[in-house]
């Protein structure tokens, strides 16, 4: 396949790829002419087809999205740092009721993340209507397109159902449909997930040579990777442990790096999936800027004080700012850069080490002692501890969470999802927040999307205002 420019490839993307975003205002309230007319003009290449993908990367690299290249407190993974035990408060009045647990159905930040992945899903929808059995579009560019629209879908889906629960599972572009959508089961939003993995790994290329080596595309091994942080979710051990097998499999392509600080480092060996930034400059959001941007990512003491003393995780990767006023600020810095001449830093979303925890974790609830904790020690060596060598699975069990805790802190919300889905998020963050309720563990659906669609209904606990 031809390899094209990939900052020729936004400029086009600007031009072409935006009729589509422009094409919708929302996902419920979509003018049907104006959509097929924008199908027609959109799909009529390879280039245009591939405008238009370039188009979803774009909105979805708009604060309050997964990917983020804007504000990054509007970013899933500190809204979740603030919900569980990772970030502290901020200035900011909707940041602060994530940080107290008492998120209003109102707050600026939840309507732009479901308005916003909605956004990308139905602009996944109208990539997938429009390469199906066009021939205007070559075959190869064809399945590209589709395995990264369902790969790109099953993503957000996947944010939004552990994230707000049972949500409208939208298929289609058809305005008609959706405008009435009510709130699907969880469990066959995970289905639509598999499917979407699954036929996406299939069409996906293996390797990232279509992008010049930059790993800002996802391949068949993201697939295989999303499909086995999925397993673990639905708690299906053996599938986890074959699918996160396959993807550590792949050494020729993917590598742990020894040296932490070149974990986060564009394409990076560790990294499975990372995204390109669309602005001039930027690195990924997530990197230092000015020492008041920082208040914004202050590390909690509790994951502080997670850390063991020998670990190499702390001293790369929590950054330390000395104030003016006195004292010490400390916020993380996995990513060290924000604005540079030479981009460094592209925002990781699906990495290596992740894989191995994966692994870990399944193995342990299939009485694989051994080989879980040799996965452990991968990841404790590289961070400079000593091996674990505890045996018994309780023990092992709870080294698996310390170290999902420790590696991946503050990225991709892992530490909120996993307090979640290991139960145990009553007890974690009831301790440490008094203005906890068990009705917390799932954000309130907006209110605008309550009072637009009336068979919405609120999730329990929360007011529709």
């Amino acid at each position: 396949m031809m390899k094209i420019n990939i900052r020729f490839r936004f400029f086009i993307c600007a031009l072409v790829g935006c009729q589509l975003i422009t094409a919708c205002a929302d996902f419920i309230d979509i003018n049907g002419p104006a959509t097929e007319l924008t199908r027609a003009s959109v799909f009529s290449d390879d280039a245009t087809a591939e405008a238009a993908m370039l188009g979803v990367y774009v909105y979805a690299n708009n604060p309050g999205l997964f990917l983020a290249d804007g504000w990054h407190l509007s970013d899933v993974a500190y809204i979740t740092g603030r919900s569980a035990d990772e970030l502290k408060e901020s200035s900011s009045a909707n940041v602060i009721q994530f940080a107290q647990n008492e998120v209003l159905a109102s707050n600026g930040m939840i309507t732009t993340v479901w308005t916003g992945a909605y956004k990308v899903i139905y602009q996944c929808n109208a990539i997938l209507e429009g390469v199906q059995g066009n021939n205007l579009i070559t075959q190869n560019k064809r399945a590209q397109l589709e395995g990264e629209a369902r790969f790109i879908r099953a993503f957000t889906y996947f944010y939004l159902v552990n994230l707000f629960g049972d949500v409208p599972l939208v298929t289609t572009t058809d305005y008609r449909i959706n405008a009435g959508l009510a709130r699907t089961a969880a469990g066959v939003v995970y289905q639509q997930i598999v499917s979407d993995l699954e036929i996406a790994r299939q069409l996906l290329p293996a390797t990232f040579g279509l992008w010049n080596g930059e790993r800002i595309r996802p391949t068949a091994h993201a697939a295989t990777a999303m499909l086995a942080r999925v397993a673990l979710y639905l708690e299906s051990w053996s599938q986890a442990e074959d699918y996160a097998n396959q993807v550590i499999n792949q050494s020729a392509l993917f590598q742990l790096k020894s040296d932490l600080n070149e974990v986060f480092l564009k394409n990076s060996t560790e990294a499975i999936w990372q995204c390109l930034p669309i602005r001039a400059g930027l690195n990924s959001p997530h990197g230092e800027t000015s020492t008041s941007a920082r208040f914004s990512v202050q590390l909690r003491d509790q994951i502080l004080t997670a850390f063991e003393p020998a670990d190499q995780r702390a001293l790369n990767w929590v950054g330390i700012q000395t104030l003016s006023a006195g004292g010490n600020y400390k916020f993380t810095s996995k990513y060290k850069a924000h604005r540079t001449t030479t981009v460094v830093e592209y925002t990781t979303n699906l990495r290596l080490a992740e894989q191995y925890l994966i692994r870990a974790e399944a193995r342990v609830q299939q009485n694989k002692m051994d080989d879980a904790l040799e996965d452990i020690n991968q990841i404790r060596t590289r961070a400079g501890l000593t091996p674990a060598s505890t045996t018994t699975p309780e023990t092992i069990l709870e080294l698996v969470r310390q170290e999902r805790r420790v590696e991946l802190f503050v990225e991709g919300g892992h530490r909120w999802l996993d307090l979640k889905r290991w139960g145990i998020v009553n007890e974690v963050i009831g301790t440490l927040k008094s203005t906890w309720q068990p009705t917390d563990h799932l954000y309130p659906i907006p209110a605008t999307e309550i009072n637009r669609n009336q068979k919405l209904i609120q999730n329990d606990g929360y007011d529709s205002n």
